[in-house]
C-alpha cells in the first residue's frame, strides 16, 4: 500500500513539476512583452541602456520570472491555505535567525573562495562574452550617486530575489523534489544547481551553488520559508550596501581579482561545522516531536 501511495505522490508531483514549468514559461513570455511595451510607451525618454531604464527592466523581468509564477502556482493548488503549504505560517525564532545569518557570513570566506576554483574551469568564448557584459551591466547597476538609488537597487537586487526566489526554489521545486524522489539531500542539490544554472553566470556557478546548497539546507532543517528568505536577504544587501560605502568593492565582481588565503578558509570550515549540527539537531527535535 505504501509503495502504490508513494508512486501516486510521485505522480502528482510530476504533474505539477511541469505544470509549472508551463506557467513559469508562460510568465516569463508575458514580462518580455509587457517590457516591450513599457519601453515602447516610454519611447525617446532617454537612452534605452540607461541605469534607470535598465533597473525597470529588470525589475520587470525578475518579477514574471520567480514572483509572479510562483504566485499564480500557489494560487491555482494552494489556495486555501497557502500558508500551511509554504510553510510561511509560523514565526521565525530570533535564535534561528541569528544563528542563520552568523552562519552565511562565517561561510563567506568558503563561498568566496569558490570563486577561485571557478576560475580554474574554462569556458567557451561565448560564455565568456556573456559573463564580460553581465560584469559591465552589474557594475553599472551599483554605481549609486544617492541614497534613493541605494533603496532602489535593494529593492532589486535583495528584496525581489529573497522573496521570488526563495519562493519558486525552496517554497516549489525543492518541496515537488521531496515528492519526486523521496530524498531531501538529492532535492536540494538539484535544486541548487537549477539555483545557479538559471542565473547564467558561469563564472559564478559554484559559489552561487554553495548558496544554494545552504539555502536549501537551511529550508529543510527549519522547516521555514521565512529563514532562508531573510538570509537571501541579508547576502544580497550586504554586497549592495558594501558597493555603496565603499564604491572600489565592485572591482570584486571581477573575481579574478579575489585573493583568499586558505587558512581563512579552513577557518570558515571549522566554524561551519558547530553550526551545521545545530540545525541537524533542530531538525531532528522536530521530527521527534512530530
Amino acid at each position: 500500500m505504501n509503495r502504490i501511495t508513494n508512486d501516486l505522490d510521485r505522480a502528482a508531483a510530476f504533474r505539477h513539476l511541469l505544470i509549472f514549468a508551463l506557467i513559469v514559461v508562460a510568465s516569463l513570455l508575458v514580462g518580455m512583452l509587457i517590457n516591450q511595451g513599457v519601453q515602447w510607451w516610454l519611447g525617446d525618454a532617454g537612452d534605452p541602456l540607461s541605469t534607470p531604464r535598465l533597473r525597470l527592466s529588470l525589475m520587470i523581468l525578475h518579477s514574471f520570472s520567480f514572483l509572479v509564477p510562483s504566485i499564480i502556482f500557489i494560487i491555482l493548488f494552494y489556495r486555501i491555505d497557502p500558508g500551511y503549504y509554504l510553510i510561511l505560517d509560523k514565526p521565525v525564532t530570533f535564535q534561528w535567525l541569528l544563528v542563520g545569518v552568523v552562519m552565511l557570513f562565517v561561510s563567506m570566506p568558503l563561498i568566496q573562495y569558490s570563486y577561485v576554483i571557478n576560475q580554474m574551469v574554462p569556458l567557451p568564448s561565448w560564455m565568456t562574452q556573456m559573463e564580460t557584459e553581465t560584469n559591465t551591466t552589474i557594475q553599472r547597476m551599483l554605481k549609486m550617486e544617492r541614497p534613493s538609488i541605494l533603496l532602489m537597487n535593494l529593492l532589486l537586487m535583495a528584496v525581489l530575489p529573497a522573496i521570488g526566489e526563495e519562493l519558486l526554489f525552496r517554497g516549489i521545486i525543492q518541496k515537488i523534489g521531496y515528492k519526486m524522489l523521496h530524498n531531501p539531500s538529492i532535492s536540494v542539490w538539484l535544486t541548487a544547481l537549477l539555483f545557479s544554472a538559471i542565473h547564467f553566470q558561469f563564472e559564478g556557478f559554484l559559489p552561487r551553488f554553495l548558496l544554494g546548497l545552504f539555502l536549501g539546507y537551511l529550508f529543510y532543517w527549519t522547516k521555514q520559508l521565512l529563514l532562508p528568505m531573510i538570509v537571501h536577504f541579508v547576502n544580497n544587501a550586504t554586497m549592495v550596501l558594501a558597493a555603496y560605502i565603499s564604491p572600489e568593492s565592485m572591482l570584486a565582481v571581477d573575481s579574478s581579482t579575489i585573493d583568499m588565503p586558505i587558512y581563512v578558509v579552513f577557518i570558515s570550515l571549522l566554524l561551519l561545522i558547530p553550526l551545521v549540527l545545530f540545525f541537524r539537531n533542530v531538525q531532528r527535535q522536530m521530527e521527534t516531536a512530530s
